[in-house]
């Protein structure tokens, strides 16, 4: 099997569906635990992929108002992170940790315009289907998880010897 866009837009399908449970334990960056997902290891063929459909011809960066307001977005996250620094007298590992996280929002974002250059008219309606189902089947999971598994996490990862401990926010909701 060849590793091509459509291949790594169903692995990465499948990688944000597993989500934490696929975990890889990571450093500590401004004081804050930083895993790498398996979703993580995607990011990187992810971005050779645009850069060499840019760089071939094959597709232009497309700005439609869902990458405007995205990149409006980060453009405000980026400005209010280095306001932050002063403000807070951040460190230099907290400020890394902070941008870590900005970094990693924008490069998950490259999943958009991977999207918008794949698909064609008739496959966006199997994907919009598709995505409906499973934003149905997850907030399903979660009333049936809020109802009768309150502290699910904690039943998981009860935080004993070589455990990962969740943070302690009661009632969080794995979907």
């Amino acid at each position: 099997m060849r590793f091509t866009p459509r291949v790594l837009l169903a692995a990465g399908a499948v990688t944000l569906a597993l989500g934490n449970v696929g975990r890889i334990p990571g450093a500590v960056l401004g004081g804050r635990s930083a895993p790498i997902v398996l979703n993580d290891l995607l990011l990187i063929p992810l971005w050779l992929f645009l850069v060499a459909f840019v760089l071939k011809g094959r597709r232009r960066w497309i700005l439609d108002s869902t990458a405007v307001w995205s990149l409006l977005f980060a453009l405000a996250a980026v400005i209010s992170s280095l306001l932050a620094v002063p403000r807070y007298s951040l460190g230099v590992g907290a400020t890394f940790g902070m941008l870590a996280f900005l970094i990693r929002w924008l490069l998950y974002f490259g999943w958009f315009p991977l999207v918008v250059a794949l698909l064609d008219e008739q496959t966006v309606r199997d994907v919009w289907r598709r995505y409906d189902i499973a934003i149905l089947a997850f907030a399903a999971f979660g009333i049936v998880q809020s109802a009768f598994l309150p502290g699910f996490a904690q039943m998981i990862h009860s935080g004993g010897e070589g455990t990962p401990m969740w943070d302690p926010q009661g009632r969080r909701l794995v979907s």
